[in-house]
């Protein structure tokens, strides 16, 4: 081989290699930024569906609610409905008593209730009290009461009534519904807010416990049986008013609970949409409220929770 040849045969070594450590440089920066993909993929997961569920308390995180999930699809309704709860803190461990005689107290815990099954149905908190309060059938509270602050957190939120968290004790608002003596309450941590009269059942009730999933104002239109408002439960039962009032304090019904029309009125702006409903064999205690809770709506007010699309066929 004469030194032109093996001049070339060098050349020709030495740019094969040049070419190879390229294609391995090529293939150590995709290896990069691949693996760059995938950690920062890890991370929104884990941030997502772990460390969501998971966090603990921060002196940004003021309030963190921890829920079971209802089961609502056709195949698996549930057959219990636990009690959720909602874990409430201050940076400076200081928490206002929950007065349930006073409206104000009543309406952050109905407040705090819904952003707490809000957050069980969308795995995400609102944006404002004002999405809470949506039209039909997005109306899981009826209006945003004057007074109350919210502020969504990274994984949690804040919830102050006049600058100061109340002590919920890790309770919701929830439907008690003692058929033995026709009563019907509006309860917080086994204290009945307000009791009302019903009717009930002839039959007995096809449920030990429920939970809300509808709300509607003037179900099946003005003068309809089921009254000026309907709160709807599972296996076509609903919370309602009625045009015989006469019924009510009586087992005649297919089901439903018929409350008057007066009182279904005061009752449904804080019953928001998830609160839980249990069937007791008991009476109830004395209410903390004995007149009722106040009318704070009018029908004027609510006419975007109105479904007149819609013809209702609940058990009556």
């Amino acid at each position: 081989m004469n030194k032109a040849q093996n001049r070339y045969m060098r050349v020709r070594k030495a740019k094969s290699q040049a070419k190879q450590r390229q294609s391995s440089r090529r293939l150590l920066a995709l290896l990069i930024f691949f693996s760059c993909l995938f950690l920062l993929y890890t991370a929104f997961v884990l941030d997502r569906y772990f460390f969501h569920f998971t966090d603990m308390f921060t002196e940004e995180n003021a309030v963190d609610a921890s829920t079971a999930i209802h089961d609502s699809t056709p195949e698996h309704k549930k057959k219990t409905a636990s009690q959720q709860e909602t874990n409430i803190a201050q940076k400076d461990g200081a928490l206002l008593p929950v007065d349930v005689t006073n409206l104000k107290h009543i309406e952050w815990l109905v407040v705090n209730s819904a952003i707490v099954h809000f957050y069980q149905a969308k795995k995400r908190y609102p944006v404002s009290l004002e999405e809470l309060a949506s039209p039909y059938p997005y109306n899981w509270i009826s209006y945003v009461p004057k007074g109350i602050t919210y502020k969504r957190t990274s994984r949690s939120y804040t919830l102050l009534l006049a600058g100061t968290s109340l002590d919920a004790q890790k309770e919701l608002v929830e439907i008690l519904v003692y058929p033995s003596v026709h009563k019907l309450a509006l309860s917080f941590h086994g204290r009945p807010i307000a009791v009302y009269p019903i009717a009930t059942g002839k039959k007995g009730m096809p449920f030990s416990s429920s939970y809300v999933t509808e709300r509607v104002v003037e179900p099946n239109g003005p003068g309809s049986p089921f009254g000026t408002r309907g709160i709807v439960l599972e296996q076509e039962v609903a919370i309602h008013g009625t045009n015989k009032p006469s019924s009510v304090g009586r087992s005649v019904s297919a089901g439903c609970f018929r409350l008057l029309n007066h009182h279904i009125e005061e009752l449904y702006p804080f019953v928001p949409k998830g609160t839980l409903l249990k069937i007791l064999d008991d009476a109830p205690a004395a209410s903390s409220l004995p007149e009722g809770i106040p009318l704070v709506l009018t029908g004027e007010s609510l006419e975007s929770e109105k479904n007149p699309g819609v013809r209702y066929k609940w058990r009556g």
